[in-house]
């Protein structure tokens, strides 16, 4: 047995890799966001403003909210001051909303252009056949409603009398769908709807 692995050393030696691989947990190793677990929140009426707080300081999510009830601001506060690790979530989420309306914004652009396009392309197309597309013609007299002018409004309309009559120059004694209508009580404008007291 070498003299250097003695009953003695050998007890030092596991001494010595115990004490290093112990893990001595001090506050400061601690990551700061675990302080957000036993945060409070606390209210400002003042602010409207919500926050959680540990130890004195600021960590987790906090917010805020508008005189309509809003939400006017939305922050992570990481708990380490100078790293950079607080966000306000409003902005970032503001900024993700602009990147994808600047993305669709393009590809619908894009696509209205191809589409305009093919429209100008199909109308020179059809300029330069030389087949013309002639229009068909119907025939009123051949349909049911011959006697009926469908550029006329219906005569049936609610309040109108139908016994008041007009003298038309080429029609004789015919009812005039253009009659004033008359209201049938006082016209107060509210349509027949009760008083308000």
């Amino acid at each position: 047995m070498p003299k250097f692995l003695s009953p003695w050393n050998i007890c030092f030696l596991a001494i010595m890799i115990f004490a290093g691989c112990r893990h001595s947990l001090r506050e400061s190793q601690q990551p700061a966001i675990y302080n957000a677990w036993n945060a409070r929140y606390e209210y400002d009426p003042l602010t409207r403003k919500m926050y959680s707080v540990s130890q004195g300081q600021q960590v987790g999510l906090s917010w805020s909210r508008d005189t309509e009830g809003r939400i006017d601001s939305l922050h992570f506060y990481s708990g380490s001051e100078g790293i950079g690790g607080d966000e306000s979530l409003i902005e970032a989420y503001r900024a993700k909303i602009d990147r994808k309306r600047d993305s669709t914004w393009e590809a619908e652009r894009e696509s209205r252009i191809l589409q305009v396009r093919d429209q100008i392309a199909n109308l020179d197309s059809n300029k330069s056949s030389d087949s013309e597309i002639v229009p068909e013609e119907t025939n009123l007299e051949n349909s049911e409603d011959s006697g009926v002018d469908p550029f006329l409004p219906i005569p049936d309309i609610p309040g109108l009398d139908q016994t008041e009559t007009t003298q038309s120059p080429e029609n004789g004694n015919e009812v005039s769908p253009f009659l004033p209508i008359e209201p049938v009580g006082e016209n107060t404008g509210d349509d027949g709807l009760p008083s308000l007291p």
